[in-house]
Parts: structure tokens; sequence; C-alpha cells
């Protein structure tokens, strides 16, 4: 009897240290969302050949973030190859996510207003609070209004289609 009854207590404990560590690896979810708001170009000499920093600022509804800001830049390219760009998507509670992407083969669609559709591939590379360490990816498609440089403020919509697991 006596052995029976420490094999049940070791069997509790394994139990229950086996179950936070199960809530831990979070399944990837479902990540989907649109977002509207406008980008614009800055100057920046650390951006060369052209000098230039697209800057970017949305917000929008996501599933897992609800109300969220984004903000994310990458360097003006001279062409139709769009890299190094980094995302931070903040919930309305603050927590983050952060993502990068990268573009090809982006090119314009109409006339002046030049409408600019360019879909991304991103990969979410952590975050913060809830979102700290995690992961995912997907594709975002992005519609921008491109007047020229002036006025330097364009009108962009967002639509995300990926995975998150946090």
């Amino acid at each position: 009897m006596k052995r029976v009854t420490i094999l049940l207590v070791v069997l509790m404990l394994v139990l229950a240290t086996a179950a936070p560590v199960a809530a831990r690896s979070d399944p990837e979810r479902p990540f989907k969302g649109t977002a509207g708001g406008l980008g614009m170009v800055q100057p920046d000499p650390s951006c060369p050949p052209v000098n230039l920093r697209s800057v970017f600022t949305a917000t929008g509804h996501a599933t897992h973030l609800g109300k969220f800001e984004l903000d994310y830049y990458n360097c003006t390219p001279p062409g139709p190859t769009i890299t190094g760009i980094e995302m931070i998507f903040m919930a309305a509670n603050g927590d983050e996510v952060f993502a990068t992407y990268e573009a090809s083969d982006v090119a314009p669609v109409g006339e002046e207003p030049m409408l600019l559709e360019i879909t991304y591939d991103f990969e979410i590379v952590g975050g913060t609070g809830r979102f700290d360490g995690a992961t995912g990816g997907g594709q975002m498609m992005a519609a921008i209004e491109w007047p020229g440089f002036e006025p330097n403020y364009w009108p962009t919509t967002w639509v995300i289609e990926g995975t998150i697991a946090y």
C-alpha cells in the first residue's frame, strides 16, 4: 500500500509539471487582419543608393491583436525588390509583434496617381508581453496610391494573411 501511495504522489507531481510545459508550446493559429494608413519618404543617407527611407503607419484590426497600430519602414529601393523591412504591430494593450518581410517584382498598376499593388512575404520574429517569442508568417498585400514625391503622403491599405504562435 505504501508503494502505491508513493507512486500516486509521483504521478501527480509529473502531471502537475507537464501541464505548464504543454501550455507554453502554443500551436500556430490563423493571423488575419486589415489596416489603412499613410506612407511617405524621408531623406536617409544610410539608405544608398537612393538615400530615402519609406515609412508607413496604419491602424487596423487583426486576430489575436484586436485593434492595432502598424509601423514599418525600409530603405526605398532603386528597383522592383524591397528588402530589409521591419514591422511592428502594437496591440491596444501595448503588446507588440515584430516581423520582417521582403517583396519583389513590385510594379505599378494604372496611371496617375500610380497604384502599386505589392505582396510581401513576412516572418514573425518575436514580440513583447504575451507575444514574447512569437513565431509565424505569411503574406501581406499592400495597395499604395502613389502620386509621386509631392505630396509626400500616400494612402495605403493592407491585408494580412498568415499564422502566429505565441
